[in-house]
């Protein structure tokens, strides 16, 4: 997005310079040479005529549509440089979001793995109890189910923080091409 911006930029610099040369005047060479007809050598004694001319093309009855063609060019290329900072302030938005969502995943996926740790203790102490008689088998069901649910969640949030590394790097220029993807 932002190279397409610049390239936009530069034509319009392209524009303004085209314009403005437009505003300059025109010098015109011209050469010729010929050979004069029977009836012109009767006139005159040289048989073979040379002409060179020069002039100088002034734009003056233009009705100002130059300079305004270069006041266009210059609101043109206004109207580019202000859609370039918007997309400047883009990129960098999706960057620092990007980056903040990272972080906040790494966080989370860190407080998942406690959560799942408690919840393996909690199966592990809900076995031995039922070993020992001293829960029902709901008890031990019940923890089991607790650490499947946080297993899942910790996917989850691992699958979040991956996103996150992948808006990063997409939102620091990096691109996927199909092709190169089954290589």
């Amino acid at each position: 997005d932002l190279a397409a911006s610049e390239a936009r930029l530069v034509a319009a610099a392209a524009n303004i310079a085209a314009a403005r040369a437009a505003l300059l005047p025109g010098i015109s060479l011209s050469a010729g040479a010929g050979v004069g007809s029977a009836a012109l050598l009767a006139l005159a004694d040289t048989t073979r005529t040379l002409s060179i001319s020069a002039s100088v093309l002034q734009k003056i009855f233009d009705g100002g549509r130059l300079r305004a063609d270069v006041d266009i060019q210059r609101s043109r290329q206004r109207e580019l440089v202000e859609s370039h900072r918007r997309a400047i302030l883009a990129a960098l938005k999706e960057v620092e979001d990007a980056l903040a969502n990272g972080v906040r995943d790494t966080n989370q996926e860190a407080a998942e793995r406690e959560i799942l740790a408690e919840a393996e203790r909690s199966l592990r102490l809900a076995e031995l109890r039922y070993r020992e008689g001293a829960d029902g088998l709901l008890t031990v069901l019940l923890a089991q189910r607790t650490l499947f649910a946080s297993q899942d969640q910790l996917a989850l949030t691992r699958l979040a923080r991956l996103t996150a590394a992948v808006n990063l790097y997409k939102a620091l220029g990096g691109g996927w091409s199909a092709g190169r993807a089954g290589n």
